[in-house]
């Protein structure tokens, strides 16, 4: 229906328009309209202008249409640079019809998402472009498959290479996590291999180190477990010179000269200070670097500063020792 409906235009206005000699251009631009000729068609169609008809502006309507059409078949093709510069070309269009939907193939996620990959896959730096093709992956469009296809050549090299650089001694990043990751998507690749080996020698580096932050958490515990003593020393000193109702005020509300004899009471032999603790466990963390360890550390030293909660985490030993 809509392949004739050029060719039922034309005729209707040859018709009306009797021997004026944009007929035939006309007539022939519609016929090749019709059998997707586009070339031929806009040929035809500019003829009839060309010959100061007045069939001039139905032909006109005519070119203006084949740039949608254009733009619909370039886009159906998987030729997404060129799809987007013939659709800008049909938005540029005198007719509103056109124009409008030309500005709703524009928001196509078809042609978004296309666009996207052809940049993407263009790029000579997988690694710059990873996120963009994870995302296209999952996408559910027509460049979907390939971008897995991309993601199943590239992203052990491209994995591997940040496995590099976060399980180096000074290096930035999780090394166990992208170690398991790679391990996860391409447990047959060579890369995984290789990577198993970098992960299994920065955990023999970060080992002992773990151990140490553990023993910092318990010392976390013991400043936490002062601190609870001489708050009911406090507490209890308050409640003596005043039991009108001191018993539910808060440590900060309690009268500060009962902190001297409180901490003088409560014992504090093993337990450091707050500042030495702090600077040990920032030294520690950054030792340690693998957000892989150091998040989970960071919220049990909270607890643990917070809630007096200490479990220590039974560390695996390195492969290979006893």
């Amino acid at each position: 229906m809509r392949a004739t409906l050029p060719g039922i235009c034309a005729l209707s206005a040859i018709l009306l328009f009797g021997c004026d000699h944009g007929k035939e251009p006309l007539a022939k631009g519609a016929d090749a309209e019709a059998l997707g000729n586009f070339v031929e068609a806009a040929a035809q169609y500019r003829a009839v202008c060309e010959k100061g008809s007045s069939l001039c502006p139905i032909a006109t309507r005519g070119l203006e249409r084949i740039k949608l059409t254009e733009a619909d078949k370039v886009l159906s093709s998987g030729d997404y640079t060129k799809a987007k510069a013939a659709i800008d070309r049909a938005v540029a269009t005198t007719d509103a019809g056109v124009k409008r939907a030309a500005e709703e193939m524009n928001k196509l996620p078809e042609l978004e998402k296309g666009l996207a990959w052809e940049a993407a896959s263009a790029s000579v730096k997988p690694d710059e472009v990873f996120a963009v093709m994870e995302g296209l992956a999952g996408a559910s469009v027509a460049v979907s498959p390939k971008a897995r296809e991309w993601l199943e050549k590239n992203r052990p090299r491209v994995l591997l290479d940040r496995i590099k650089a976060a399980c180096a001694p000074q290096g930035a990043g999780a090394c166990a996590e992208l170690g398991r990751e790679l391990a996860r998507l391409h447990p047959t690749s060579p890369e995984s291999a290789e990577a198993n080996k970098l992960v299994e020698a920065d955990y023999a580096r970060v080992f002992p180190r773990l151990q140490e932050a553990e023993n910092l958490i318990g010392q976390q515990v013991t400043i936490y477990e002062k601190d609870k003593k001489i708050y009911w020393c406090m507490r209890s000193e308050a409640n003596d010179s005043d039991p009108g109702g001191t018993s539910e005020l808060p440590l900060e509300s309690l009268n500060a000269s009962f902190r001297t004899g409180c901490e003088a009471q409560v014992p504090s032999e093993g337990v450091p200070s707050a500042d030495f603790l702090r600077k040990a466990w920032e030294k520690k963390l950054d030792e340690i670097h693998d957000p892989s360890f150091t998040t989970q550390f960071k919220e049990r030293m909270e607890r643990a500063g917070k809630e007096g909660q200490f479990d220590r985490e039974p560390w695996p030993k390195p492969a290979g020792k006893k």
